[in-house]
């Protein structure tokens, strides 16, 4: 596995993260 995969996996997360109290805050 290499970090850049890690770096973009961790990102991905955070992101979702991040939409997703968006859109509990919306509701």
């Amino acid at each position: 596995m290499s970090p850049r995969r890690v770096n973009s996996s961790r990102f991905s997360a955070m992101a979702w993260s991040i939409s997703s109290k968006n859109s509990s805050s919306e509701s």
